[in-house]
């Protein structure tokens, strides 16, 4: 088995044992990481450092992150078959490698094909389309009244929480993140949960912004307007993690203060490193994961 070591300061030895070391090709940098994938193809191992140092002009160099989006975005690579490790002592930038990668592979798996991302210049102005339609679909389901809907209402949410600000949202995304950041690289049992159920908290934030500023894709949730009235509970079992998540994810491209909240959420607190046009590409990729392992807005009865 073919095994890459991607670290800039670390050994093998000092996180697998001295009896593997012969078995990895150790790279120290991003660009040393692309060499040679590109020289001798895709090892059927990495493990994955994330803070990688600095680069000959005294800043931070591409990370470990940036390797995996390599992979993922540019490579070209059939990714199926790929076992990885991330190793960093950064929890964050670990969790983001694990979720991209692992995302990935299991949609390459479950589709039993490679993944074509395409950018459609159109996507924007559709949604855009569509937000208007929603608020056109609002006012006749009102009858022509002007009075504004808040689904909070419906979604049984404490009525202080309706006015929910970009500023106080923003700083109780970090305020979680900071929690997370204290949470030991173990990779136990009990720290993984711990760290789903900070993520689980974070997407339900911004799903409850977006509510409470009415957002709407596709009609949604307008158009579910008669099952939020009668709290239908299969409905409420349909708002899982991933709807919330795709969701939010969609409000991001049409919406700035959203696409800040999820720019908090994984990269906090190096958001300033990441552009909106690159962190835009990586929510589109969000997105069309959802999309091609079967998440949707649209909620069907008949399933539950």
């Amino acid at each position: 088995m073919k095994k890459l070591f991607l670290d800039d300061l670390r050994t093998v030895d000092m996180v697998y044992s001295k009896f593997m070391v012969s078995e990895f090709d150790v790279v120290r940098s991003y660009h040393e990481f692309v060499t040679f994938i590109i020289k001798n193809g895709l090892p059927e191992f990495i493990s994955f450092d994330n803070d990688l140092g600095l680069d000959e002009n005294g800043e931070l160099a591409p990370d470990g992150l940036a390797a995996a989006k390599w992979l993922v975005y540019k490579s070209g690579l059939d990714l199926s078959s790929l076992e990885f490790h991330v190793h960093s002592a950064n929890p964050v930038a670990a969790e983001q490698i694990r979720g991209l990668l692992s995302n990935y592979i299991n949609f390459l798996n479950k589709n039993n094909s490679n993944l074509t991302i395409v950018k459609e210049d159109e996507e924007n102005i559709n949604e855009l389309e569509s937000l208007k339609q929603s608020f056109i679909e609002v006012r006749e389901l009102l009858n022509g009244k002007e009075s504004k809907v808040c689904f909070f209402d419906y979604f049984g949410i404490d009525i202080n929480d309706k006015n929910m600000n970009i500023d106080e949202t923003l700083q109780q995304i970090i305020e979680y993140k900071k929690k997370t950041l204290k949470i030991p690289n173990t990779e136990t049992l009990d720290d993984i949960k711990e760290m789903e159920n900070y993520d689980y908290e974070i997407t339900s934030l911004i799903f409850d912004y977006c509510l409470s500023k009415n957002y709407n894709i596709n009609g949604f949730p307008i158009k579910y307007l008669d099952f939020i009235e009668q709290e239908d509970e299969d409905f409420y079992d349909f708002l899982s993690f991933e709807i919330k998540s795709y969701y939010g994810l969609k409000n991001a491209l049409l919406h700035e203060e959203v696409l800040l909240f999820f720019k908090t959420f994984y990269y906090y607190p190096e958001t300033s490193d990441h552009t909106d046009e690159a962190f835009r590409e990586d929510i589109l990729l969000g997105v069309r994961i959802l999309e091609d392992t079967g998440i949707s807005l649209e909620f069907n009865k008949e399933e539950y």
